[in-house]
C-alpha cells in the first residue's frame, strides 16, 4: 500500500492524502465515527477525514505532519 500527499488544501491549513486501493472496512476499528463513505480519526492528534473514494484529508497540520498521519494509516492498513 502506498500513498500520495497530493497538495494543501486551500481553503484550510490541511493536507490532502491520496490512498490507491484503500481498504474503508479495515480502518473503520480506528475511526471516532463512520457513515457508509467515511471516516473520522484522530490520528497523532490530528483530526482525519478518510473517504472511501482513498482521498484523506489532515487537518490544520504541516507537510511533515501530514506524511507521518499517512504512514500511521499506510501501517494500520499493512495489519493482519
Amino acid at each position: 500500500m502506498s500513498f500520495r500527499l497530493i497538495a494543501p488544501c486551500p481553503s484550510s491549513n490541511s493536507y490532502e492524502v491520496f490512498f490507491e486501493n484503500l481498504d474503508f472496512e479495515k480502518l473503520k476499528r480506528h475511526a471516532r465515527a463512520s457513515t457508509h463513505v467515511m471516516l473520522l480519526m484522530v490520528v497523532l492528534g490530528k483530526i482525519t477525514t478518510v473517504y472511501k473514494s482513498g482521498r484523506v484529508l489532515v487537518k490544520d497540520a504541516s507537510r511533515e505532519e501530514a506524511e507521518e498521519v499517512a504512514r500511521v494509516i499506510e501501517r494500520w492498513l499493512n495489519e493482519d
